[in-house]
């Protein structure tokens, strides 16, 4: 009996002290889709994270887009490689590749450069993400999406 009463004593002691593991919620959902839209150039694009890195993920974008840029009216396409740098709600958003641009006649088109640098509001795991920043081919821009 005394052994008994012991035993759940040490039971109920070890119990208060033990902590469970709360499931890690990712940086950032795997995909997302959001609109773009800046001074020279709106976009639609799709993001999807690759790899998981202590302080951020990387990712590759792509987008569509229409360009009204003085003497550049017409479509786009931009491929990228991205950088989300941050461990909570702001981020560091990054990424640079290539683009492809076809004017309204079709008689002429071109590949340029594609870059961004820009702030990012996300929570971890969350649904809604925000965007901020600057670069080519949007000069500034706000962006709003939707991860899942």
């Amino acid at each position: 009996m005394k052994k008994t009463i012991i035993v759940a004593a040490l039971q109920l002691l070890v119990a208060n002290t033990l902590i469970g593991q709360e499931a890690k919620k990712p940086l950032v959902k795997k995909n997302a889709v959001y609109v773009h839209g800046g001074i020279f150039n709106y976009n639609g694009g799709y993001e999807r994270s690759l790899i998981t890195l202590k302080s951020g993920v990387i990712n590759a974008k792509a987008a569509v887009g229409k360009s009204n840029a003085p003497d550049h009216y017409g479509k786009n396409l931009m491929l990228a490689a991205g950088y989300l740098h941050g461990k909570k709600s702001h981020h560091l958003d990054a990424d640079m590749g290539i683009g492809y641009f076809s004017n309204n006649t079709g008689d002429f088109s071109e590949f340029f450069l594609v870059g961004h640098l820009g702030y990012r509001y996300q929570k971890p795991g969350g649904l809604l993400v925000i965007k901020a920043g600057s670069g080519a081919p949007e000069g500034l821009y706000l962006g709003l999406g939707l991860a899942f």
